[in-house]
């Protein structure tokens, strides 16, 4: 939003901004986008398409309530992390893969608390015990389980 603000800008002061929107997003641009960069289109249109698949608790697969429901503050980037932020860094890793768009999902505050640092391949098995609805999209040695040259389970 902050960059279409200042096509806006141009506008209002009787310029021509150039404005050319990519036509297609690739993998490599939706990795580069950080969940930190809350102007960014990318981020906002990720937000929105995330929640409109009208996201579950992992636990108990009761429908979040994105707006009053304990979801941890959008804005705040150490929140809601696939891959948990100090999890990562303890493996070396640092801020590019870190705050990654695709390593974000939407997870109530309690749970985010109780996953801390764990990696996903551990938690997730324990979700599942008490969630026998809670299916990955593709098993864990697929694409989103894996980071820059190594797995992680």
């Amino acid at each position: 939003m902050g960059r279409d603000k200042d096509l806006f800008d141009k506008l209002l002061n009787g310029e021509a901004p150039a404005f050319h929107p990519p036509m297609f997003l690739t993998a490599e641009s939706l990795v580069g986008t950080k969940m930190t960069w809350s102007r960014s289109a990318i981020h906002n249109a990720f937000l929105c398409l995330l929640a409109q698949r009208n996201p579950v608790h992992l636990a108990n697969n009761s429908q979040l309530d994105l707006v009053t429901g304990g979801i941890s503050d959008f804005t705040n980037p150490e929140k809601h992390h696939i891959f948990p932020q100090s999890y990562l860094r303890g493996l070396g890793f640092g801020e590019a893969t870190v705050f990654a768009l695709p390593n974000f999902c939407f997870v109530p505050s309690e749970l985010n608390k109780r996953i801390l640092d764990e990696s996903p391949s551990r938690y997730v098995a324990e979700l599942k015990k008490e969630n026998p609805h809670l299916i990955p999209l593709c098993p864990m040695t697929a694409g989103y389980w894996r980071l820059p040259g190594k797995l992680y389970y």
